[in-house]
């Protein structure tokens, strides 16, 4: 019966320890999970909500990339008026960018044309272009024997009537000169003579009889020669007169005395001796 009753004690301590045991694990798990919790409401009190992070984000996020501009063309700086109160000619002396135009026009005797009635539209090369021309042919051009080249090439960059830049068309245009310039409209307005492209840097210069179109080169009419303008002029031969005349040519006289004749006695009044 003592060995009974003991076992039967070991028994009930072994299932006490057991329970125990069990206490503390499901204790130690609780206190786990309890932490676990905790920790788990800590992370959802520090996380903000996804609103307040997209404006977090917002806030610093690096200012947009600026686009770079586009190039700024330049423009000449030519008096315009929506009422023009000066004619072609002055307002292309008002601009200061067409002196040697102005000049030429005069050794053309072409002034009095821009100054009549008109209209007329002119495709004026600037200083600069007529600066760019090939060495000599600028002075050439202002001789008195090139006089009918340079009238040719001026009234080459003039057209009948008044045409603004939004009635220019790609095509063929008729100047005054007679011939005909070929207009391109490729990124700006260009136009082509002779292997020659000038563009067209400002337009729509307004005047009293007519507009202004102001261009980067001098256009050459087809046909003209430039080596023909370039030659010195020719001169004439000097002629001399033949010497005059020494009287070689003039009648002898027959009656006239010889030198080894003696001379005709000479009559006297004195009364002869007998």
């Amino acid at each position: 019966m003592r060995v009974l009753h003991l076992a039967v004690l070991g028994f009930a301590g072994s299932i006490a320890v057991v329970a125990c045991g069990s206490a503390a694990v499901d204790s130690a798990t609780t206190a786990v999970v309890g932490a676990s919790a905790a920790v788990d409401a800590t992370e959802t009190t520090v996380l903000p909500e996804p609103s307040t992070i997209a404006v977090s984000v917002a806030s610093v996020a690096p200012p947009p990339t600026e686009t770079a501009s586009a190039p700024v063309t330049t423009v000449l700086a030519i008096p315009t008026t929506a009422a023009p109160t000066l004619n072609l000619l002055d307002t292309a002396l008002e601009s200061g960018s067409f002196n040697i135009l102005s000049s030429l026009l005069g050794s053309a005797d072409l002034i009095g044309t821009l100054d009549g009635q008109g209209p007329f539209t002119v495709f004026a090369p600037t200083d600069a272009a007529f600066a760019a021309l090939p060495a000599g042919l600028l002075d050439a051009l202002g001789r008195p024997d090139n006089r009918d080249a340079l009238v040719r090439v001026l009234t080459y960059h003039v057209v009948a009537g008044r045409l603004p830049a939004s009635s220019v068309v790609a095509g063929p245009l008729t100047t005054l000169e007679g011939s005909a310039a070929t207009v391109a409209v490729d990124g700006g307005v260009k136009l082509n003579a002779a292997n020659v492209v000038a563009n067209v840097v400002a337009t729509d210069v307004q005047a009293t009889n007519g507009v202004i179109h102001v261009i980067d080169a001098v256009l050459v009419p087809p046909g003209l020669d430039i080596n023909a303008i370039l030659a010195p002029p020719v001169t004439q031969p000097r002629t001399t007169r033949p010497p005059a005349s020494q009287g070689t040519d003039a009648p002898h006289s027959t009656d006239a005395p010889h030198s080894s004749d003696p001379p005709a006695p000479q009559p006297t009044d004195a009364p002869h001796s007998t």
